[in-house]
């Protein structure tokens, strides 16, 4: 599934029969910034990477009901 959300990111993956993300997806935000993982019921729950445009900042770990969840990792990828 490809769909472009109203915010005008633009998510790439499964979906659910209620089409929402589900499985393993992209979203792509205006801004440049990107989250790559596992989604369930239309958020980010499990391991994920989110890679953002504002000072090169990559996260690297768990996520639960769309934020930040257990362990992870922070790099300033300049």
């Amino acid at each position: 599934m490809i769909e472009k959300e109203e915010d005008d990111s633009l998510y790439e993956g499964e979906a659910n029969k209620r089409s929402q993300r589900h499985g393993r997806g992209i979203v792509t935000y205006k801004n440049g910034s990107r989250l790559e993982g596992e989604f369930k019921d239309g958020k980010i729950e499990g391991f994920g990477t989110l890679y953002t445009k504002i000072g090169n900042i990559k996260y690297e770990g768990n996520f639960k009901n769309d934020k930040f969840h257990g362990q992870g990792s922070l790099h300033n990828e300049e």
